[in-house]
C-alpha cells in the first residue's frame, strides 16, 4: 500500500464492513482501483449481543482504525450504489441473506439473531449439536460421536457436565465454535451429526428463496456466499448449501469467496 504522493488530489475509497455476533471486520478499497488498501479486526458489533452503545463504539472505531491504515479519513469514503440486482448470504455465526432489488432497494432476510435461531448459522450448528448430546444421552436420541468430541473440545468429563459448562458462555459465539465439530461429524459418516448439516442447510437455502421472491429476481443472478461457515467451498456444510441452491436457482451463478465477508462486501460495493 502507498500512501497518495503530497499535493495529489485526495484518494477516494470505499469501507466495507463485516459486522457480526464475533468479530466485525472492516476493510478499504481503493475506489478507482480496487486495490485492497487496509483490513482491521474488531470485536462483536451484534448489538443484539453487546448492546447498541459499545456496538457503534466498537463498529465506529474500527472503521476509523482502517481508514488511518490506509491513510485515508472519513472525507475520503465515497458512497456508490450497488447497482446489480442479486442476493449475498452471510453464514458466520449469525446468518443473513441480504438482497438489492430493482424496485424496493436493500432488503433482508433473517439476520434475528440467536435467539430466533438463525437458520444455517454457527450458532444453529451448534445448538443443534448440544440438543442432540442432551437427546442422546437422555436414550431421546441416536448415539452420536458429538457426545465425545464435544465433551473433549469443552474440556469436561461426561455429557451432564455440559450443562454447566454450556450456561457460563457469554454471548453466541463459544455456542456458535461448536460448528466445526458438527461439520466434522458429519463428514466422518456420523448419522445425527448429517442430520443436522442437511436442516441448517434446508434453512439457509430457505433465506436465498425467500430473498429471490422479495427482490423479484428470475434467470441469471448472482448469489454471493460468503463468512465462516462458507471459508471451506469442500465442507460438508458447503456442498448441501451449495447443492440446494443449484436445484432451487439453476441459472443463478453462484459467486463463493473465501475473501473474508468485509473485503467482499466492499468489492459489491465496487460494482
Amino acid at each position: 500500500m502507498s500512501a497518495p504522493s503530497a499535493g495529489a488530489p485526495p484518494r477516494q475509497v470505499i469501507v466495507g464492513v463485516d459486522g457480526g455476533g464475533t468479530k466485525t471486520g472492516v476493510s478499504i478499497l481503493d475506489a478507482a482501483t480496487k486495490e485492497l488498501l487496509a483490513q482491521t479486526v474488531a470485536g462483536s458489533t451484534n448489538w443484539n449481543s453487546v448492546g447498541k452503545e459499545p456496538a457503534f463504539l466498537t463498529l465506529r472505531r474500527a472503521v476509523l482504525c482502517a481508514l488511518t491504515a490506509a491513510s485515508s479519513s472519513a472525507s475520503d469514503v465515497l458512497w456508490i450504489w450497488l447497482g446489480r440486482p442479486g442476493c449475498a448470504l452471510i453464514c458466520g455465526t449469525g446468518s443473513i441473506a441480504v438482497g438489492l432489488s430493482a424496485h424496493e432497494g436493500v432488503l433482508r432476510v433473517g439476520g434475528w439473531g440467536p435467539l430466533f435461531l438463525d437458520g444455517g448459522s454457527g450458532y444453529d450448528l451448534g445448538q443443534q449439536a448440544l440438543a442432540a448430546v442432551a437427546r442422546a444421552t437422555d436414550g431421546r436420541g441416536g448415539d452420536t460421536i458429538l457426545q465425545a468430541a464435544i465433551c473433549a473440545y469443552c474440556n469436561v468429563t461426561n455429557s451432564m457436565d455440559l450443562l454447566g459448562w454450556a450456561y457460563a458462555q457469554q454471548g453466541w459465539a463459544p455456542i456458535a465454535a461448536l460448528a466445526p465439530l458438527v461439520i466434522a461429524a458429519a463428514e466422518g459418516g456420523d448419522e445425527v451429526a448429517a442430520e443436522i448439516i442437511a436442516r441448517a442447510a434446508d434453512q439457509a437455502a430457505g433465506a436465498v428463496a425467500a430473498m429471490v421472491t422479495k427482490c423479484g429476481l428470475q434467470g441469471a443472478f448472482p448469489i454471493a456466499l460468503t463468512g465462516g461457515l462458507l471459508e471451506d467451498p469442500n465442507s460438508g456444510f458447503s456442498k448441501a448449501l451449495y447443492m440446494r441452491l443449484k436445484r432451487d436457482h439453476p441459472e443463478a451463478a453462484l459467486v463463493a469467496s473465501s475473501l473474508p465477508a468485509h473485503h467482499m462486501a466492499a468489492l459489491l460495493a465496487s460494482l
